[in-house]
């Protein structure tokens, strides 16, 4: 988060608004033939509600392209549509200013999560309505009513998946060393009595 970021709307009010969220936003997202909801569409409107004119079509191309496996893309199109549900807050509105970083975030923010989580869980877990209304805010580089940015890090990296995967996955590497290591130590053990087996 930046050294210059500005007050933003409180957690709890967004953390509220996802938990509110019709379940039409989390219906799939129309890709070639198939399903329902046009996700571009939604950027769309979050952006003009914002101030800004409608979607170019390379900014269109960044929210639905990618080299993401299908199931992976109809999720990451899914957060994107939770997203725009959460960015329809009334805060959000006629803030032209913050539509280049919404759309970087709408575009790219959410890639990590889409591959570990489902996108339901933004509407229906609180730690992952709060993650997504954290992420949002970070990238947007605003500070949470009534946190300093310390707070806000210290709270975003607590409850962030990215994070606790990135820990899980080092505590099994050391592990990994750890049993491999123990068995290096055991084969040298083995060797060093064989040896003197074979002495006396």
């Amino acid at each position: 988060m930046s050294q210059a970021a500005a007050a933003g709307p409180s957690i709890q009010a967004l953390v509220h608004r996802l938990a509110a969220c019709p379940q039409d936003f989390l219906m799939d997202p129309i890709i070639g033939k198939k399903g329902s909801i046009h996700t571009v569409a939604l950027v769309s409107d979050i952006l003009l509600e914002m101030g800004r004119a409608v979607i170019e079509q390379k900014e269109a191309d960044s929210i639905e392209g990618g080299t993401f496996k299908p199931r992976v893309q109809v999720n990451r199109l899914r957060m994107i549509q939770v997203a725009c549900w959460l960015l329809g807050h009334s805060w959000f509105q006629g803030r032209k200013e913050l539509c280049p970083k919404v759309l970087l975030f709408l575009a790219a923010g959410l890639d990590d999560l889409a591959g570990m989580i489902d996108a339901s869980l933004l509407v229906t877990d609180q730690d992952r309505r709060e993650e997504l209304a954290r992420l949002l805010l970070d990238l947007l580089e605003l500070t949470p009513e009534g946190e300093t940015q310390a707070q806000a890090a210290d709270r975003l990296e607590s409850i962030s998946s990215v994070m606790r995967r990135k820990v899980l996955e080092q505590t099994k590497q050391a592990e990994a060393r750890a049993r491999k290591i123990r068995e290096e130590l055991a084969k040298k053990a083995a060797a060093e009595a064989a040896a003197k087996t074979s002495r006396e």
